[in-house]
């Protein structure tokens, strides 16, 4: 929502995104704000563009968020890192650049919520706490291991709410923890109990010097509707009754004096005296007194109360305020003192003196604006030029060229040029899309913020690529041709294509630059594609883009894709004649002109067709012949048969020849084996299998089978009634 009027600015409605499940800072150093939340469908963590809504860049975490992400610069070295605790009980560290994972700490295995983010030990660097399962940790934001755990339990869980500041002003930072029924005070280095006192209260802590004592006062609200104010000691000094639930902390009315906000809109004053209600506003921007890790008091700007428990912020100067506040309040992000009268900037906030009241006027100046060419092609590298100027003598802390609404950062032209008084030159190099430009310059030396009036130009065009000749080669062939398809792509802007397709039938293929050094498009470069295609008469065009403009060229007939049916001869069979125990052999010979694989080859005999197998598994050069074979006993009869195929396209079958001729041959006796009984013992009422293989050389089916069971003869009948062929042998039983 727009800050001065209330109107809304952007909405986003495709995220599914719990309570308080966000953060916000300048977490990519684009000076403008980015908001970080949590998105629970994903799940993962989203940064959207503060000024409009749009996605900066997406991170999906594995197995959930717990919490509401941390934006902070734990390594002190300038740029953001945005922290989140797991589900499944690690804190990852994400860049604020591009949402890349930079660490992983894992401290459980259930969920972790970080808490709060300030240096405990004083080695100048922010540290974690977090807490898991009834445990609270503290994590070094140096080394990003655990230094210590607490001792003591804590019962309200993912819920407690935890504070770091100097409550009892010894010069080392506490943690004050409200769990519940129970507000602890810890050492932060050591995690050791300073005090404890019974509390029955709802969330809502709060850290400020309410009374001006210069002591800290700690405020919890009460679930019976009091705001309890306890000193750095433990004892309860105040207690301010009020409706509702939460409270925050500022000198709303700019009467030197802090007050007390409540959720229910009631405001006291320090002596609990009335202020004001039915306020439309709640969780306000304010100033809770803390400590820096030099030991030094100073305002920390935060929402829903301490920073150090909610969102800590990037300070690159070190002067207790962060780098979104002091864009608010026009205050150098670079410089400790900003106004240069020895006093940071955070303590003439703090004691309400002017940071911007400078001891000497600023004079700077933007001069002499240029852009060299004032026109060119889309490759054209256009360089802008200004002139920055200060009488007195400080260093900008920005100068940037906007062009068409977009700001880039200039350079100085000369690096070890450091006299502004007579002028530094800088300076600006970058192509350009197509089109009408405008531009101005901005900058400042951190006291004096100023921007020049517009130029037009530069004025950019691009001239369309074109492709050049089209074809395909051979223009015809079978389905084992490959076939290549050729274009010149050609640019006289010397822009490389964004792609190069051919369109076969309607169907787009990605092709390839024939020489990968070639880089200079202005002469043509040359992109193919390599295929086999389906029997067909073909079509193909081209269509390509170089980023600003596409391309076409007409369609063209081609190419003419034909198949040539196999062969098969000669067909035979060995021997040409024999009896029921011969092995007779097929064979057939396999050519095909396009060397396609056959679909399939099969011998019919009799009518019934038997798939038959490749003589030599390695022969795949089907233009000179492949040899397929199949081999099987036969029953007593003339036979006859014929050979079937297919390439996959077209199918040829040779003629019927006849034979083998199969005859008895001279008689061998049958044999009986395998004999059983199933079961081997039982009772009278159990029932016995008997069990006979009879098998015959000739094939010739028993007169009889039959099983002789003391002295009492029984016929058998054939297991399998379908089995005629008695060669390899056929199972008869009897059951009784």
């Amino acid at each position: 929502m727009n800050g001065s009027s209330g109107t809304s600015m952007w909405t986003t409605s495709s995220l599914s995104i719990p309570k308080d499940a966000y953060a916000a800072g300048d977490v990519d150093s684009d000076e403008r704000v980015e908001i970080i939340i949590v998105d629970v469908a994903s799940p993962g963590i989203v940064a959207l563009n503060g000024a409009d809504g749009s996605t900066r860049w997406t991170r999906g975490i594995t197995g959930g968020i717990s919490g509401s992400p941390f934006v902070t610069d734990l390594a002190d070295d300038g740029t953001v890192e945005v922290l989140v605790g797991t589900t499944t009980g690690s804190i990852l560290s994400l860049s604020g650049y591009d949402g890349t994972i930079q660490w992983t700490t894992t401290i459980n295995t259930v969920a972790v919520k970080i808490k709060a983010i300030g240096d405990v030990d004083e080695d100048t660097y922010p540290d974690i706490v977090c807490t898991s399962s009834s445990q609270l940790y503290v994590i070094s934001g140096a080394s990003h291991s655990i230094m210590w755990t607490s001792s003591f339990t804590i019962t309200s869980g993912y819920d407690t709410e935890v504070a770091i500041s100097d409550v009892n002003n010894d010069g080392i930072a506490e943690l004050i923890i409200h769990d519940s029924a129970l507000l602890r005070v810890v050492n932060a280095r050591t995690g050791i109990t300073s005090w404890s006192a019974n509390v029955n209260s709802q969330p809502g802590l709060q850290i400020a010097d309410i009374n001006t004592d210069g002591l800290e006062e700690i405020f919890i609200c009460a679930s019976t509707r009091y705001l309890e104010s306890i000193s750095g000691d433990g004892l309860v000094t105040t207690v301010f009754p009020f409706e509702g639930h939460g409270s925050t902390i500022t000198d709303l009315n700019n009467d030197g004096n802090l007050e007390l906000i409540f959720g229910y809109l009631e405001i006291y004053g320090r002596a609990g005296g009335y202020l004001y209600s039915h306020l439309k506003c709640r969780d306000l921007l304010e100033y809770a007194t803390s400590v820096n890790f030099y030991g030094q008091p100073g305002p920390w700007p935060c929402v829903r109360g301490s920073t150090l428990r909610t969102n800590a912020y990037l300070d690159t100067d070190h002067d207790n305020l962060s780098n979104d506040l002091e864009r608010c309040i026009g205050t150098s992000l670079t410089l400790y003192d900003t106004d240069l009268d020895i006093l940071s900037d955070g303590f003439e906030v703090q004691h309400g003196t002017n940071p911007l009241h400078s001891p000497f006027a600023s004079n700077i100046s933007l001069t002499a604006g240029s852009v060299t060419p004032t026109s060119g092609s889309t490759s054209t590298v256009f360089q802008f030029f200004v002139t920055y100027t200060s009488g007195n003598n400080i260093a900008p802390y920005y100068i940037r060229v906007n062009i068409n609404g977009t700001n880039y950062y200039m350079n100085k032209k000369n690096a070890t040029d450091i006299t502004y008084t007579d002028g530094c030159v800088y300076t600006c190099s970058c192509t350009l899309p197509p089109g009408n430009y405008s531009y101005y310059f901005t900058g400042g030396d951190g006291y004096t913020y100023l921007s020049t009036s517009s130029y037009a130009g530069p004025a950019v065009t691009n001239v369309a690529p074109t492709l050049a000749p089209a074809s395909v080669s051979p223009s015809s062939g079978t389905t084992s041709t490959t076939f290549t398809f050729t274009v010149t792509y050609t640019d006289a802007d010397n822009n490389a294509p964004s792609y190069v397709y051919v369109y076969i039938d309607g169907y787009g293929y990605s092709m390839s630059k024939q020489d990968s050094g070639d880089v200079v498009y202005t002469d043509g470069c040359i992109y193919v594609y390599n295929r086999t295609l389906a029997i067909a008469s073909h079509n193909y065009f081209f269509h390509t883009s170089d980023g600003y403009a596409t391309t076409t060229t007409t369609t063209c007939n081609g190419p003419t894709v034909t198949n040539v049916a196999p062969t098969l001869a000669p067909g035979s069979v060995s021997p040409s004649s024999g009896t029921t125990s011969t092995t007779f052999t097929f064979t057939v010979t396999y050519t095909d002109a396009d060397n396609n694989a056959p679909s399939y080859v099969r011998v019919y005999i009799d009518g019934t067709y038997y798939s038959m197998s490749k003589q030599n598994g390695d022969d795949y050069t089907y233009t000179d012949g492949c040899i397929y074979v199949y081999s099987r006993t036969l029953a007593i009869a003339s036979h006859n048969y014929f050979f079937y195929t297919s390439d996959g396209y077209a199918t040829n079958t040779t003629s019927t020849y006849q034979g083998p001729t199969v005859t008895a041959g001279p008689n061998q006796s049958h044999v009986l084996s395998a004999a059983s009984v199933t079961p081997t013992s039982g009772t009278t009422s159990t029932m016995f299998t008997y069990a006979i293989v009879y098998s015959d050389p000739n094939d010739d089916a028993p007169s009889h089978v039959r099983v002789i069971i003391d002295d009492i003869t029984f016929a058998m009948v054939k297991q399998n009634p379908a089995d005629t062929t008695y060669t390899d042998g056929c199972t008869y039983v009897f059951s009784t």
